[in-house]
């Protein structure tokens, strides 16, 4: 599925569109959470959420920058969303190879 990576104008407009959503109680927290560190990362600023990762090899996933990892944790709890230390490790374990487990990552 397509992310209109290429389009932020589009991006940040369906932002806008979800935050809406979300305030009426018609889409997902979560969703927004993830849009909005798509565009972060894709404007070369911090994430809020922490849902983006890179992975520069086939054994190491690593985290795109987050403004702060208490302020994430706080944000992703107030959203029922998993710890960041807990989202990293089910990361990690969905995308690492299980040849590469004596990699540290």
């Amino acid at each position: 599925m397509p992310h209109a990576d290429q389009d932020r104008d589009f991006q940040r407009a369906a932002r806008d569109l979800l935050e809406a959503a979300v305030r009426k109680g018609a889409a997902a927290p979560r969703d927004l959470a993830y849009l909005a560190d798509r565009i972060a990362v894709a404007e070369g600023r911090p994430q809020e959420y922490g849902t983006q990762f890179t992975m520069p090899d086939r054994c190491t996933l690593i985290m795109r920058p987050v403004d702060s990892r208490e302020r994430v944790n706080r944000r992703r709890q107030a959203l029922g969303m998993p710890s960041l230390e807990e989202y990293e490790a089910e990361g990690r374990k969905h995308m690492i190879p299980a040849d590469c487990a004596g990699k540290t990552n």
